[in-house]
């Protein structure tokens, strides 16, 4: 009995599954290639723009890192000249590797007065 209904279970599962397979189309290797070559296509433009994206955050962080160490000076500067000595010395500006440039924006190092006009072109530039 046990036999007799497994056979007949194997029966029925064969022969649902036939016409399923059936009805899957197969395509022909010429458009299996087409296909892929449009996926490459649209993968290859999809990282060209990612790239571009991660060379522009690059540039960015260079800036913003330029621009708070431009805002720290500043601040020496401003302190400098309330106690009428030196009190910090102050250094040369970062370099931002052409950051600020790539972003819009003119750097004004040890003008605590000018920076949120700087910070806010910067701030522009990313949103």
């Amino acid at each position: 009995m046990k036999r007799t209904l497994a056979a007949l279970a194997g029966a029925l599962l064969l022969v649902t599954a036939a016409p399923l397979a059936q009805a899957a189309p197969t395509k022909s290797p010429t458009q299996r290639i087409a296909a892929l070559e449009k996926q490459v296509a649209a993968l290859q433009k999809e990282t060209k723009r990612l790239n571009g994206e991660i060379q522009s955050n690059y540039f960015g962080d260079a800036c913003q890192a330029s621009l708070t160490a431009d805002a720290i000076q500043g601040t020496w500067t401003v302190l400098n000249t309330f106690a009428g000595r030196a009190l910090f010395t102050l250094g040369a500006a970062v370099n931002d590797k052409q950051g600020c440039q790539v972003a819009s924006t003119t750097r004004s190092p040890n003008n605590a007065a000018g920076y949120l006009t700087v910070l806010t072109t910067f701030i522009n530039w990313l949103v």
